[in-house]
């Protein structure tokens, strides 16, 4: 089986399977005696809300090169790194609905052939007092993951709260 775990920013819960992907800075946050395998970056550069850029591309080259992760980018960025294939995967998938970098990496390991996906460090909207982005990032997300379920794919979820409701149960189950 060709797996890959997607981790996100939270907590991860280790050992990891397969290829090791991440998200933005992720390549900072975990142990590396989970050797990470690719690093998707979306974003073009974004700022933090001291005016301070998000990304430091120099030390993520200088991450990538001791680490040996490939960086997967949606846009030139000025570092190296392996182009995302984002035509070739809307036209294979017959959409573009992307709602984050989560999204791309989900269609991105179908597109690969992976035939299974775990989830680690991704929660999202917890509720209604969470922002309309988280809401709008998670549809996404778990639009892609029922993608890849409907296409044989393994989904694991560990941890967080993807695939769930604010309760815990079912839609009006009790009542």
């Amino acid at each position: 089986m060709k797996k890959v775990t997607i981790l996100g920013l939270a907590t991860v819960n280790f050992p990891l399977e397969g290829e090791i992907w991440t998200v933005n800075d992720g390549y900072k946050l975990i142990d590396y005696d989970a050797v990470i395998t690719k690093l998707f970056v979306m974003h073009k550069q974004v700022k933090r809300s001291n005016g301070e850029p998000y990304f430091n591309w120099e030390e993520m080259r200088e991450y990538a090169d001791k680490y040996e992760f490939e960086i997967i980018a949606l846009h030139n960025i000025p570092i190296e790194k392996t182009k995302y294939p984002y035509q070739e995967i809307v036209d294979y998938f017959s959409t573009d609905y992307f709602t984050s970098t989560f999204c791309y990496m989900i269609a991105y390991a179908m597109f690969e052939g992976f035939t299974g996906i775990t989830f680690t460090g991704i929660n999202f909207f917890q509720g209604v007092s969470d922002t309309r982005d988280d809401l709008l990032e998670r549809c996404g997300l778990e639009y892609w993951i029922g993608r890849a379920e409907q296409a044989g794919i393994t989904v694991t979820i560990d941890g967080g709260n993807l695939l769930t409701t604010r309760t815990g149960e079912p839609y009006a189950i009790n009542g």
